[in-house]
């Protein structure tokens, strides 16, 4: 028994048949904050006519504790430890194990949650039977475990009940009163039953209740302008705090929130008794002055919270009081206090909350919360945001490895610092660990993988799955703009082009979203150069330059300026061109080293544009874009067999971008082979069906060969 439960736990009437005068009863060893559950299960066991034996409960009066603990062990039967972390830190507990290990008194351990063993007990409790509590099912374990002492010590039962010799003969001369004291004490047992189990169930749902309960805030005196009542502010604060915990968009279940009057009124006495004495809810209450110079000053405190005061000099209460409520809540649940503010575009509040409550934050809910701390780093953007998010990303993986979303994050990072082919070993990290792909990880998490190797029909898959689970709003693309429109982008590039016109004509854009106007405009770009009209092309370019520059935006899509600068420069904006390729400044991106090699070439460098192809491959040599971009020059130059070479490695990288596979089929016809011509353009149609060159050229070659 914990040492600080003797003066704690609450009392409850011996049973007559318990004490160190039984020598059949169990002895329930566990620690003072567990005692409502060791409570409960002795309601169980003694129900089933098994007798235990509880501290402080079963200490005579006068006795020395340590002794009587010992009498206990010694003649009980069998020994039931409430094992949890509790039990694990309580040195009492530990002894009361060892002692009964001493004396080879068979053990029982509830196994409350998954708290490491001491090296000692992991030795005590070494040949116990377990029964495992985890769930939270505590009817469920103690039935088997009253089962298993059952089976196992089936004389820790308690001695039936004697009628004393005077009592016998009156009830045998007279068999009416027999009947009669026969069904008053079949009563008094379902009257006892009965209560007993109420009981149990009252003391489980306090023990388990965890709600935060708001009281009446104190008004001062001294009030020169009249202000709402102690309720009133109150219950202000209340439905703060059920909007800001409405606002967290989670699945997480919520604690729940209420006011001390309503409570009060849902519950009786004895519940309310026993949710103070067992119960997590979090107390909150407060008081509201008037400062010196006639503001007002809000202060909250409460269960677990240090007091905190809010002053507002314009007497502005609704303002207190949102900042009351956001302090209580974060408090209470830091991570969902960050959603909230990321989800409110608050990322420099986010951020100051993040560095000063991470160390608080529960074990279990810290990858989570480095998450969304990286999040609003990233959201935040500017200069340096996805360098700073990254390690965070990186240690969210670090405390849980199969933190799926974790890797997608990490490769997000990796691919907005221009360190792409770091990305694709993070992926293949990521497969590893999950058993491959598929496997374990849900491939929405391969996204930015696929992104690297030009699998864009996987992606397509994967952001439509999204957008449909998310009720049209998609949550792949924070920052990137709607997901609808990166679809879109998807469509243009598979070649699809009446699907992609069409949504990119159905989708929203929200104008005050610089992230969505640059994402339509870069779209409609992309769209524009499929039809091969470049003048449009140049100009949404423009609309997307203009747009991009917003400091969210750029952090993560800093090589989507790179795209423009082959439109650029064959409309003969050779400054806009060179803007474009420069305006990654030192980051290193396989798009733009491929983008400045065309450019070169357009320009008639043709050395300079290799040079920049070569490098392009160097730098991600896992992605099949390099190759691609080389193949395509080398083709138009009149080396056939380079651009084949070049084409058919781009094929490997990405096995499943339809264009290199084109482009070799084009250059398998210039070289005569129309069978293999043939073979490389069924091939691409598996990943761009609707793309009409494609099919145009596979009839041409089709027919040749006819």
């Amino acid at each position: 028994m914990d040492d600080r439960a003797e003066p704690q736990s609450p009392q409850v009437p011996k049973n007559s048949a318990q004490g160190t005068d039984d020598p059949a009863h169990v002895f329930i060893s566990h620690a003072s904050q567990d005692s409502a559950v060791a409570l409960a299960l002795v309601e169980t066991l003694e129900g089933r006519g098994i007798a235990c034996w509880m501290a402080p409960r079963d200490v005579d009066a006068g006795s020395l504790y340590a002794e009587a603990i010992i009498r206990g062990i010694n003649d009980a039967k069998a020994v039931v430890v409430v094992l949890s972390v509790n039990a694990i830190a309580s040195a009492n507990v530990g002894k009361e194990i060892e002692r009964a290990a001493a004396k080879k008194r068979p053990i029982y351990a509830l196994r409350m949650d998954g708290a490491p063993l001491t090296l000692a007990l992991e030795y005590f409790l070494s040949e116990s039977q377990w029964v495992d509590a985890q769930s939270g099912n505590l009817p469920s374990a103690f039935a088997k475990l009253t089962s298993a002492i059952l089976k196992s010590a089936p004389s820790a039962s308690v001695t039936p009940l004697r009628v004393l010799p005077s009592s016998a003969a009156a009830a045998a001369a007279n068999p009416r009163r027999r009947r009669s004291r026969s069904l008053l004490v079949a009563g008094i047992a379902v009257i006892a039953v009965t209560a007993g189990v109420s009981l149990t169930s009252m003391i489980r749902d306090a023990a388990r209740s965890s709600s935060v309960v708001i009281h009446p805030i104190d008004i001062a005196p001294n009030m020169s302008a009249p202000v709402p009542s102690g309720k009133m502010v109150a219950q202000a604060i209340l439905d703060a705090l059920t909007k800001i915990q409405a606002a967290t968009r989670t699945n997480r279940e919520h604690r729940s929130l209420r006011s001390s009057w309503a409570s009060d009124r849902e519950n009786g006495p004895l519940e309310n008794i026993l949710k103070r004495r067992f119960g997590h809810d979090q107390q909150i209450n407060g008081d509201l002055v008037q400062t010196d110079k006639g503001g007002l000053a809000l202060t909250v405190r409460g269960t677990g919270i240090l007091p905190k005061t809010f002053t507002d000099e314009g007497r502005n209460l609704d303002h207190l009081l949102t900042q009351a409520s956001e302090y209580v809540f974060g408090q209470g649940e830091p991570l969902l206090l960050m959603r909230y503010l990321i989800y409110g575009g608050r990322y420099d509040d986010a951020i100051k909350f993040a560095e000063g409550a991470y160390g608080s934050v529960a074990a279990t809910d810290r990858p989570a919360f480095l998450t969304a701390w990286a999040y609003a780093i990233s959201g935040k953007g500017g200069p340096r945001a996805m360098q700073k998010a990254l390690p965070l990303w990186r240690e969210s993986v670090r405390l849980k490895p199969d933190l799926w979303s974790g890797y997608g994050n990490i490769m997000t990072g990796l691919i907005a610092t221009g360190r792409e082919e770091e990305a694709i070993g993070v992926a293949k990290q990521m497969m590893k660990i999950a058993g491959g792909r598929p496997g374990k990880a849900p491939e929405v998490y391969y996204l930015n993988y696929d992104l690297l190797v030009w699998d864009l029909p996987a992606m397509h898959a994967s952001q439509i799955a999204d957008l449909e689970s998310h009720g049209g709003i998609g949550a792949n693309t924070p920052g990137s703009g709607a997901e609808s429109l990166g679809i879109a982008q998807l469509e243009v590039q598979m070649h699809d082009l009446e699907t992609a016109v069409l949504r990119l004509e159905t989708t929203p854009v929200n104008k005050r979203n610089p992230a969505d106007v640059a994402a339509a405009a870069m779209t409609r770009a992309m769209l524009a150069e499929e039809r091969d009209d470049l003048s449009t092309a140049a100009k949404e370019w423009d609309e997307f330059s203009a747009a991009a520059t917003d400091p969210t935006f750029f952090a993560q899509n800093a090589q989507a300026f790179c795209y423009s600068a082959v439109t650029y420069q064959m409309t003969g904006q050779i400054q806009k061109a060179d803007a474009a390729l420069d305006k990654v400044g030192s980051l290193k991106f396989v798009d733009c080293y491929r983008f400045r090699g065309d450019v070169l070439d357009l320009r008639g460098d043709w050395a300079g544009a290799q040079e920049w192809y070569a490098k392009a491959v160097k730098l991600v040599p896992s992605s099949p874009a390099g190759y691609y971009s080389w193949g395509i020059a080398l083709m138009k130059h009149g080396d056939l067999a380079g651009a084949a070479t070049k084409l058919q490695l781009a094929n490997e990288k990405g096995p499943h971008w339809a264009d290199p596979l084109k482009a070799w089929g084009d250059v398998l016809v210039k070289q005569g082979h129309a069978k293999e011509a043939l073979a490389k353009y069924d091939e691409a149609l598996k990943y761009a069906p609707n793309w009409k060159q494609l099919k145009e050229a596979r009839e041409a070659v089709a027919k040749q060969k006819t």
